[in-house]
């Protein structure tokens, strides 16, 4: 059984040191590549529906947006009028043309 550490000693494994750099050739390319496309994927869809948010906010008093859609006090009012409006739904128009 180890004995435990003195308080005067000084841990060594505190610092992580890189010995030598990651390669490809040294990854599993096609997990990488999954894990990376489910990454951005996700990431995507979570951030989407603030980008619809924000784009509807800097858009209205517009003339084109004036007849389209309603005018939005803040940000939380934009959500609550999507929502009831057109759904979650409403939150990825236009997803598959900007990825």
């Amino acid at each position: 059984m180890e004995q435990p550490k003195a308080a005067t000693e000084v841990a060594d494994d505190s610092h992580f040191h890189l010995e030598h750099q990651i390669l490809w050739k040294d990854l599993n390319v096609p997990k990488f590549l999954t894990l990376n496309l489910a990454l951005t994927a996700s990431l995507d869809v979570i951030a989407f529906p603030m980008d619809v948010v924000r784009t509807r906010l800097q858009v209205q008093g517009s003339s084109l947006h004036a007849a389209s859609y309603p005018h939005y006090a803040g940000t939380f009012d934009a959500i609550k009028q999507i929502l009831r409006h057109e759904g979650w739904r409403g939150f990825f128009k236009g997803f598959w043309t900007c990825e």
